[in-house]
């Protein structure tokens, strides 16, 4: 969906979202240019960067109403070692995400 959605030539990954640049394009496409403002095109995976744009992402998803339950945490995308359920909880964040942007 996210590599239809975007455009890409290849599969996303999860490697691809590390960065947050993917999860900001997809606010902008699919709720509205304007709910995320800028953000950093080209943070490396991991960064301080990296952060902002997640954290970005995060408050788009809780501004069209994610529940809280659903949101993921910063660590779970920019660090995804530190923690055992991090793969599940990026898939539900986003497919909470993609499900809210589809009824706006």
């Amino acid at each position: 969906w996210v590599t239809k959605l975007l455009g890409l030539d290849e599969l996303a990954t999860r490697d691809d979202l590390r960065s947050g640049v993917l999860l900001c394009r997809l606010v902008k496409e699919c709720v509205s240019p304007t709910l995320i403002g800028r953000f950093h095109a080209n943070a490396p995976a991991g960064s301080f960067l990296a952060n902002d744009n997640v954290t970005a992402f995060l408050r788009a998803c809780t501004k069209i109403g994610v529940p809280d339950v659903s949101l993921l945490e910063t660590a779970d995308i920019v660090e995804p070692n530190k923690s055992v359920h991090s793969d599940r909880k990026v898939g539900v964040c986003v497919l909470s995400f993609a499900r809210l942007a589809h009824e706006k």
